[in-house]
């Protein structure tokens, strides 16, 4: 029950996520969802999670990426946006305050991601 809910959480970050992209991106190529707005042809999102570290023990991390992974295939496959493909860039923050804030740098000045969901 509680995974399904967590998929439930994802599955909505990433549809809001894309909805944000969707409204800021003006005129790019690609089809979306039958809305009238035009989405790009990938949309990337940040996902920084502890998957190492004192959370490893817990697994705590690696439950949340396999659950934003199912989320983006459901996505994808069921080609809700049309020929617009979601991928994640995903980071091990190794349950590390620093190393955490550094991939989020990295996710956001780098990767130039639309969004990030994670953070365990």
């Amino acid at each position: 029950m509680l995974r399904r809910i967590k998929a439930g959480l994802v599955v909505g970050l990433i549809v809001t996520a894309v909805t944000v992209s969707a409204c800021s991106s003006g005129g790019s190529s690609g089809s979306g969802g039958g809305s009238g707005a035009s989405l790009p042809a990938t949309i990337t999102i940040g996902v920084p999670l502890d998957l190492t570290g004192s959370a490893q023990i817990t697994g705590v991390g690696t439950g949340e990426l396999a659950g934003v992974k199912f989320a983006v295939d459901q996505i994808n496959n069921s080609k809700f946006l049309g020929n617009t493909k979601i991928k994640i860039a995903d980071y091990d923050t190794q349950a590390n305050k620093t190393q955490a804030v550094s991939r989020t740098i990295q996710l956001t000045t780098q990767d130039r991601v639309t969004a990030i969901v994670g953070y365990s």
